[in-house]
């Protein structure tokens, strides 16, 4: 009787670890589908995770090679002015996750770019939000891509002075006409 129960005992273990392994695997999908890169980072600042938009930005293509290094080694902040920002400055990310969670715009670097002496900066929306596990603290980045955003708007701005512009000569006419007709009406009146 005693040797059933184990065997049933590990049979649903198994059962366990395979729904277990099952959900980690769909979880590791959705993350790999979404638009937006995402980092895991310890509070040695090492990169813990990362997704597959992550690693196509900073790693290689390979998220592997990225976890276990420095957010340092991989990518560079800068300042909105392009100045590079320090990892202990109070506007890091990750010194801002510190105290809050919060949002703002960075420019960022890819430091495994071959050419180093130009620079690529990509603009990017950064949120963090400090994540406490197993007694660890941990910071979670989720690095958006602000062009559809900033092109959409380009466009409507685009549109708008397009319609101010084609608008002020029929407003023109208009108003001149309004003028004259009352020079008109006080003239006769």
């Amino acid at each position: 009787m005693l040797a059933e129960n184990s065997s049933s005992g590990s049979a649903d273990s198994g059962s366990l670890i395979q729904q277990m392994s099952q959900s980690l695997g769909l979880l590791r999908v959705a993350f790999d589908s979404t638009g937006e890169a995402m980092l895991i980072v310890d509070e040695s600042s090492a990169v813990r995770w990362a997704n597959q938009q992550a690693a196509d930005l900073w790693g290689g293509g390979i998220t592997l090679q990225m976890v276990g290094r420095p957010l340092s080694a991989l990518l560079q902040f800068h300042h909105l002015d392009r100045s590079p920002m320090g990892d202990q400055e109070p506007t890091h990310p990750l010194q801002k996750a510190l105290s809050a969670a919060g949002r703002n715009s960075y420019l960022i670097q890819a430091l495994s770019e071959p050419d180093i002496d130009q620079p690529q900066l990509i603009t990017r929306s950064v949120s963090w939000r400090q994540i406490i596990q197993m007694n660890q603290s941990f910071v979670l980045l989720i690095f958006r891509d602000l062009e559809p955003l900033e092109k959409a708007l380009a466009r409507q701005r685009q549109f708008i002075d397009k319609l101010a512009h084609e608008l002020r000569t029929p407003l023109a006419i208009i108003t001149g006409n309004l003028h004259r007709m009352k020079r008109k009406e006080q003239l006769s009146g």
